[in-house]
């Protein structure tokens, strides 16, 4: 009897050791991707803001090619495919 309780100590501390490694890990990975999410956010918005004072540096040749509604609609696409990738 000696020996199968050792084996039944031993297996709990496995599933211990299984479990405490899992929760770990799931920790580590929502901080990952929290800061990943955080990284991108400021990237996208940096992305906007440059392209929001390009449009306002344009001329006015260059601002009857495009309207503004079609600048806006440039700006949310790349910061969208910036943010997808």
């Amino acid at each position: 009897e000696s020996g199968v309780v050792e084996n039944q100590t031993s297996a709990l501390w496995f599933v211990l050791g299984l479990f405490l490694s899992e929760v770990v890990k799931s920790l580590f990975l929502h901080q990952y991707f929290h800061r990943v999410y955080l990284v991108s956010i400021h990237l996208r918005s940096g992305v906007v803001s440059l392209i929001y004072d390009k449009a306002l540096k344009l001329s006015n040749e260059a601002r009857q090619t495009s309207t503004v509604g079609e600048i806006v609609n440039l700006m949310s696409i790349d910061a969208q495919r910036l943010m997808d990738m």
